[in-house]
């Protein structure tokens, strides 16, 4: 983890869908663990966040992976 942490999680392939783009995404799931949209399922789906406004905006390039 971010805080040097250490922990044991289970690992999912989901389908996400964000603005009307569809992906498989990994889901980690672990005791404690708060629901969050990762950078990782934001790039597979080519999105990124706009660090001014801190919205959600299409990219051109979509990461998906097997």
């Amino acid at each position: 983890m971010g805080d040097v942490r250490v922990a044991r999680a289970r690992v999912f392939i989901a389908e996400a869908e964000i603005e009307g783009r569809r992906g498989p995404v990994r889901i980690l799931a672990f005791s404690g663990a708060m629901p969050v949209i990762g950078v990782d399922t934001l790039e597979t789906l080519g999105l990124r966040v706009d660090p001014v406004t801190g919205k959600i905006e299409k990219t051109e390039y979509y990461m998906l992976f097997v």
